[in-house]
Order: structure tokens, then C-alpha cells, then sequence
């Protein structure tokens, strides 16, 4: 398998993702128990959903920050460090329709997975790897229709693609080539969205962004390939409740 060189060359390196990566590791876990230690004080476990601020809920709030955290990372280990060009990022102009052609590809590609997938689980009966229950804990954070789509449809979408396909993968094709960097970098997406029983589906997932993203040196057409699935799996979800 061959791919196309990306626009631009990054200047960051394997251990500049190694570093970027724990550092957003270590902010999520202190906002946890950030969370935790507000929970306990206020004695109230629903906290998430029953507090809003600006009309969002706090679950939500919570989340976008965690998101905001991977743009952080990446952007002090790329921009800010070596003075690269937001484009060494993936921020190029992903010309003509023929990579979004290639994205809605990948997206079926995607969904053929996932169904693969759960028809496995369903066909060895192990109720305790449905990856279902992950969809449905965040919607059970609440919010408007709007909120939820904007949060996890979108800016989750923008967010991760930054970090994993621009960043990660950006930077490990210098030491892993390719085809290393295209697996270990779907490897972490899959750990970032912490529930085993997801790991499978999203791993396949990250796999087909990230083949979109070196095929088309830009991050544009895996975000949108992204923000189709999570809008889609997240709206299937609340309207079949």
C-alpha cells in the first residue's frame, strides 16, 4: 500500500507526540477528578446533567473541554515549539470532489465495520462488549438536540482530528512510515475513547480517517467523514429512544 506524500513535512517528532500525549493524558485525568471532588462536595451524582451554565449542561461542558484539550496538545507541540504553519496540521484545502468522494467511501467502509462488528458480538452472545451503552451515556448527559450535535457531532469530530490524524499520524510517519504510523495512530484513537468495548469499531474507524488524510494530505475530509458518523450514530440513537 502507497500513499501520496502529505502537503507539508512536519518538524515534530515521535517523542513530541509521546510528550503531547501525555500531557493531554495527564489534563483529563486532573479535570476528572475535578469533576469527582465537585460531585462529592456537592453531594449530588446527577451534577452533570441537573447543573447547566449558558444553558448547556455541565456533562457537556466538561466534555468539550476534555476535546479542547487535544487541540492544546497538538498545537504546543507543532505550532508553538517549531513555529510550523497551521497547514503542517492537515489545514489544506482538500481540492475538487474527489476527497470527499473518498471520505463517503471511507464512511461505508466505517459502517461495514461497525456492523461487522456487532453482528460478531451479537452472533457470540457477549453482552458486555455492545458498544450501545457508550452512545447512550451521552446522550444521558441531556442538553438540546442542538447542543448534543454541535458538541459531539462537531467540535468532538474538529478536536480529535487535529490531534490524531494531523498531529499523531503527521508524526509518526517519519519513524513508523505509513503504514506504522496509520496503525499505532488508530491504535490511540481507540484508547482515547477509554470503553473496551468500542476499542474494535474505532480502531477500524481511525484507520479509514487516517488512510483519508494521507491520501489527501488534508485533515478537511476526515473531519467531515467524522462529523457525518457521530451525527449520524448519535441522531439514530435519541430518535430510536
Amino acid at each position: 500500500m502507497t500513499f501520496p506524500a502529505v502537503h507539508q513535512a512536519v518538524q515534530w517528532t515521535t517523542r513530541d507526540v509521546v510528550k503531547a500525549t501525555a500531557a493531554a493524558v495527564a489534563i483529563v485525568f486532573v479535570l476528572g477528578i475535578i469533576v469527582v471532588v465537585i460531585i462529592s462536595r456537592n453531594g449530588n451524582e446527577n451534577i452533570l446533567t441537573d447543573r447547566t451554565y449558558a444553558g448547556v449542561p455541565f456533562g457537556l461542558w466538561v466534555i468539550a473541554f476534555q476535546q479542547l484539550v487535544f487541540v492544546f496538545a497538538a498545537w504546543n507541540w507543532s505550532v508553538t515549539k517549531y513555529g510550523a504553519r497551521p497547514r503542517a496540521l492537515g489545514f489544506v484545502r482538500a481540492a475538487g470532489r474527489k476527497p470527499y468522494l473518498k471520505a463517503l467511501l471511507g464512511w461505508f467502509l466505517a459502517l461495514a465495520a461497525i456492523v461487522s462488528w456487532a453482528l460478531f458480538i451479537d452472533a457470540v452472545g457477549i453482552d458486555s462488549i455492545d458498544p450501545n451503552e457508550n452512545v447512550n451515556d451521552i446522550i444521558d448527559i441531556g442538553g438540546s438536540l442542538v447542543l448534543s450535535v454541535a458538541i459531539v457531532g462537531f467540535w468532538g469530530p474538529l478536536t480529535e482530528e487535529i490531534f490524531f490524524r494531523g498531529f499523531v499520524l503527521g508524526g509518526l510517519r517519519k519513524r513508523f512510515g505509513n503504514r506504522g504510523a496509520l496503525l499505532l495512530s488508530a491504535g490511540l484513537f481507540a484508547l482515547f475513547h477509554i470503553d473496551p468495548t468500542i476499542y474494535v469499531p474505532i480502531f477500524f474507524f481511525g484507520i479509514v480517517l487516517g488512510w483519508l488524510y494521507l491520501h489527501t494530505g488534508s485533515i478537511w475530509p476526515s473531519v467531515a467523514v467524522h462529523i457525518v458518523h457521530n451525527t449520524t450514530i448519535l441522531l439514530a440513537t435519541m430518535l430510536a429512544e
